[in-house]
C-alpha cells in the first residue's frame, strides 16, 4: 500500500513536521542540529528562494539556541543573506515582501558537518520540501547557489532561476563582476540603504529591539568591499531581468 503523506495545513504544521525531521536527522547520522525556522512575510509569495541548509556560524550551540528561543529567524543577521533579500524586495517583487526564502533541509548545523552525507539527508527532506511548497501555493522556484539547484533540477521541481550563492568561496566570481559592470558606480554607498533594509526586516519579524540592536551593531557599517558590491550587482541584474521577463512573457518566462 502506498502511504500518501498529507498536506501542510498551517505554519505550525510546518514547525512541527520540521522539528520531527531535525531530531530524525540527529539520531541517524549522530550530528547535532537544531530547527532554524524560516522568515514568513506571506502565505501567497510569487516566489520562493531555496537555499541548503542553515549554519549557526561560530557561535556555539548553546549561544545559537538563545538566540532562536528569542525569535531569531534564518537568512536575517549576515552580509549576504541581506543583500539577497534587498534585491529581491527591491528589483524582483517591487518593493514588496512578496518572496518566501527556505532551505532544503532545516537543521542549522557546523558548516563542517553539512557535506558529510547531504544527499541523503537532502532525500529525507524533500517530502517536506515539497509540501512546504504546496503550503505556499507553488511559487516560482530561484535556486542559492549550484548544489540547490543540481539537487532541485534532478526532482519534479522546476527551477526558474539559479543564483551564485553569497558565499565567501565565490568572491571571486562576484569581484570580476563588478570589475566588468558598466554602471559599477550603483553599488556606491548601498550599504546605507542595506542597513535601513535590514532594520525594517527585523521590525517585520516582530524581533526584539535588543535583538535589533545586537544584530545592526555587525553590519553595514562600512562602504561593502569590492566583491560585496559586484554581488550586489548581479543579484541587482538577475532580479531585474527576472522581473521584466515576468512582465512582458507571464510567469513562466525563462
Amino acid at each position: 500500500m502506498t502511504y500518501i503523506q498529507s498536506p501542510i495545513q498551517s505554519v505550525d504544521d510546518l514547525h512541527r513536521l520540521c522539528e520531527a525531521q531535525v531530531e530524525r536527522d540527529n539520531a541517524q547520522f549522530g550530528i547535532k542540529s537544531l530547527y532554524l525556522p524560516n522568515p514568513i512575510f506571506t502565505l501567497t509569495p510569487k516566489y520562493c528562494h531555496v537555499a541548503m541548509e542553515p549554519s549557526w556560524g561560530r557561535r556555539t550551540l548553546e549561544e545559537f539556541q538563545a538566540l532562536v528561543n528569542r525569535g531569531f529567524k534564518n537568512f536575517v543577521g549576515s552580509d549576504g543573506d541581506s543583500i539577497l533579500q534587498y534585491c529581491a524586495y527591491t528589483f524582483l517583487c517591487h518593493e514588496s515582501f512578496t518572496y518566501q526564502i527556505t532551505d532544503i533541509s532545516k537543521g542549522a548545523m557546523k558548516t563542517t558537518v553539512a557535506s558529510v552525507q547531504r544527499k541523503i539527508r537532502y532525500a529525507n527532506w524533500l517530502s517536506i520540501l515539497k509540501r512546504e511548497l504546496e503550503f505556499f501555493g507553488n511559487p516560482q522556484l530561484i535556486a542559492i547557489g549550484s548544489t540547490a539547484n543540481n539537487f532541485l533540477n534532478k526532482t519534479s521541481l522546476k527551477v526558474r532561476l539559479c543564483l551564485t550563492h553569497f558565499s565567501q568561496q565565490n568572491s571571486r566570481i562576484f569581484r570580476k563582476y563588478y570589475e566588468q559592470h558598466p554602471n559599477k558606480f550603483l553599488a556606491d554607498g548601498i550599504h546605507i540603504a542595506l542597513k535601513d533594509f535590514v532594520a525594517r526586516l527585523m521590525a517585520e519579524l516582530n524581533y526584539d529591539p535588543e535583538m535589533r540592536t545586537f544584530i545592526l551593531k555587525g553590519l553595514f557599517n562600512n562602504e561593502l568591499s569590492i566583491w560585496k558590491r559586484g554581488m550586489f550587482l548581479s543579484y541587482m541584474d538577475q532580479f531585474s531581468a527576472m522581473a521584466a521577463a515576468n512582465k512582458l512573457f507571464g510567469p513562466t518566462a525563462r
